[in-house]
């Protein structure tokens, strides 16, 4: 999201009186371009409850975030958090906080950021390659996420299960909207997970998916 899109979304929050929660799990992570602001900190105060984690980034069996709100937010969740799980081991928060002091969590982005680059650059160019005509995206310039939209004669709902018999499978467009038929002819495609041919191989059967539904059509 640009930063002129963020604004207008903090400015919509603020008209309608509503408390924004930005979860911000990947955040960091950024390939090229500019470090956008996130919506934390663009806002009046009050205005963004920010939340992030460092699973994504170090170990996904290390389930700890962190969360960025003013007072009267940070007291409520603080209550909620008590009564749900009442604390984080203390022994990993405390290693946690050693790394990150040391420079070692900056070591471990820069590291990250150039294999999912890597990652990043083969489902683009594969993209580039195989999709069929009518299907756009975008190159992200961070994150772990492509968007795809399919030609508006095909859903998501019809490609699922051709994609499951090619092998591959994604997340839904509908699953990212308050109005899920805004996203009936999108789809996100992960590309942390695999390995480059996989990640090849992975696209080439998501093509031929796209493919045989469009000729179906």
């Amino acid at each position: 999201m640009s930063e002129a899109r963020r604004r207008r979304l903090l400015a919509l929050a603020q008209h309608a009186g509503v408390v924004i929660l930005e979860d911000d799990f990947v955040g960091d992570l950024r390939y090229n371009g500019k470090q956008l602001p996130s919506l934390r900190a663009l806002a009046q105060p009050g205005a963004v409850i920010y939340v992030s984690t460092f699973s994504k980034m170090l170990l996904p069996s290390m389930r700890i975030g962190y969360l960025v709100a003013d007072s009267e937010h940070y007291q409520r969740i603080a209550r909620l958090k008590h009564v749900d799980s009442f604390t984080s081991s203390n022994l990993i928060q405390r290693a946690l906080d050693a790394f990150v002091t040391i420079g070692r969590y900056d070591k471990q982005l820069r590291r990250a950021g150039r294999v999912y680059r890597q990652h990043r650059d083969v489902m683009v160019a594969a993209l580039q390659q195989q999709l069929p005509p009518g299907c756009r995206f975008e190159t992200p310039e961070g994150g772990l996420f492509i968007w795809l939209t399919l030609p508006a004669a095909v859903s998501t709902e019809a490609l699922m299960p051709v994609a499951w018999r090619q092998g591959v499978t994604f997340a839904r467009g509908e699953c990212f909207y308050a109005e899920e038929q805004r996203g009936a002819h999108g789809l996100r495609l992960n590309f942390a997970a695999n390995t480059p041919p996989l990640i090849e191989e992975g696209i080439a059967r998501l093509c031929r998916a796209i493919s045989q539904v469009i000729d179906s059509e």
